[in-house]
C-alpha cells in the first residue's frame, strides 16, 4: 500500500476524487479506477481499492491503497466499444439509405459529400473516393448550380427541375427531392436523384404528335374554305 496523495491525476474526473473523499473519510473502504499520467507523459488505468488506517480509539490516521495496472484491459475494452461504435455507425448509414423511398441518393453534410448509394455511383460514375466532399452544386451543369446552392442553403425539400452532370461530362434532366436527417447526431441532406430522360423523350415526342395534329387540322380547315 502507499499513501494516497500520490493518486492525484490530471485525467480522473473530479467527481470521481469528491466521492472517493467522501467514503474514504467516513471510515470506508473505497474502490475505483483511475486514468493517471506518467512523468513521461504516457497515460495509464490503474484499479484501486484504498482504505482508511485506524488507531485503537477508531480515529483514521492513514490512507493505504492496493493498486493494479489495468492499462492493457481499459485498451481492450475501448477497442472493442471503438468497433462496436463504428459497426452502429455503418448500421445507422445504412438505415438512412434504407429508409429513404429514393432509388438514387447523396448525403451532404455542410455542403459536401459524405455518401451515395449503387445507384448514385451507377448513375453519376463516380467513385467513392470522387463522391466524397464533392460540393453539392457541382453534381449539376455550371449553370444551374447557384439555383442549386440557393436550395441547399435554404434547405428546400424540393422537388425540383435541374440538369445533372456525370464523371464523363455527360448531362442528363433530373428531378430533385431531399429531407433533413441526423446521421451521428449531426444534421445532414439526403438527396434523391431521379433521372427524367425517358420523360423528357416522352414529351419532346408528345409535342411533334400535338403540332403535327394542329397542322393537320389548319390544314384541313384550309381544304374545306
Amino acid at each position: 500500500g502507499q499513501n494516497t496523495k500520490v493518486l492525484k491525476s490530471t485525467k480522473t474526473d473530479i467527481s470521481i476524487y469528491k466521492n472517493l473523499w467522501e467514503t474514504i473519510s467516513n471510515g470506508k473502504n473505497w474502490t475505483g479506477e483511475f486514468h493517471n499520467v506518467k512523468k513521461s507523459g504516457e497515460s495509464f488505468w490503474e484499479s484501486a481499492v484504498i482504505a482508511p488506517v485506524k488507531d485503537s480509539n477508531n480515529n483514521i490516521i492513514n490512507y493505504i491503497a492496493v493498486k493494479q495496472d489495468i492499462t492493457k484491459q481499459k485498451k481492450a475494452e475501448l477497442s472493442i466499444k471503438k468497433h462496436a461504435k463504428d459497426l452502429e455507425e455503418s448500421r445507422e448509414l445504412s438505415r438512412t439509405f434504407s429508409e429513404s423511398s429514393f432509388d438514387s441518393l447523396l448525403l451532404f453534410k455542410e455542403g459536401k459529400c459524405i455518401g451515395q448509394n449503387k445507384t448514385a455511383e451507377q448513375m453519376f460514375g463516380f467513385t467513392k473516393g470522387q463522391a466524397l466532399n464533392r460540393p453539392g452544386p457541382e453534381w449539376m451543369i455550371e449553370e444551374d448550380r447557384e439555383m442549386v446552392k440557393s436550395k441547399m442553403d435554404n434547405q428546400d425539400p424540393g422537388p425540383y427541375y435541374t440538369t445533372a452532370l456525370r464523371a464523363d461530362g455527360t448531362t442528363f434532366p433530373c428531378k430533385v427531392k431531399a429531407r433533413m436527417t441526423f446521421f451521428q447526431g449531426e444534421k445532414i441532406r439526403v438527396t434523391s436523384i431521379t433521372d427524367i430522360s425517358k420523360e423528357h423523350e416522352a414529351e419532346k415526342k408528345l409535342k411533334i404528335s400535338e403540332e403535327r395534329y394542329r397542322s393537320l387540322i389548319q390544314d384541313s380547315k384550309s381544304i374545306m374554305i
